[in-house]
């Protein structure tokens, strides 16, 4: 495990940031609900019937990867992608996001200041 994370860390680390890759006008980047569209911020077309995802709300975050929220951490919090079932353990989430585009863009865009964790 120890060397998963070693080598996830190591790669994870270089690549450089994308020009011009700042959110206009807030100086924060596109957070994950609105890279996805999926409407679960609060006052989003998804928010009342899935809920509120949780990197829309955790506030403590705010800033981590340049971005509102967890809005871009948010493979780190438990039940933020409608496609995840509740409860899946970390390792798994974690897995499963390395592949998300959205992961991969702000790796991109954060080069050697991305966080993978918190």
């Amino acid at each position: 495990m120890r060397k998963f994370f070693s080598r996830l860390l190591a790669a994870l680390r270089t690549a450089p940031p994308a020009p011009g890759s700042g959110t206009p006008g807030h100086g924060l980047r596109t957070p994950c609900w609105e890279h996805r569209n999926c409407g679960r911020q609060p006052g989003g077309h998804s928010a009342g019937e899935l809920g509120v995802c949780p990197a829309a709300e955790a506030e403590y975050h705010h800033g981590t990867n340049s971005g509102p929220c967890a809005g871009r951490v948010c493979w780190t919090l438990a039940d933020t992608d409608a496609h995840h079932r509740a409860g899946a353990d970390a390792m798994r989430r974690l897995r499963r996001c390395m592949g998300c585009e959205f992961f991969k863009t702000v790796r991109r865009e954060e080069g050697g200041g991305f966080k993978v964790g918190l």
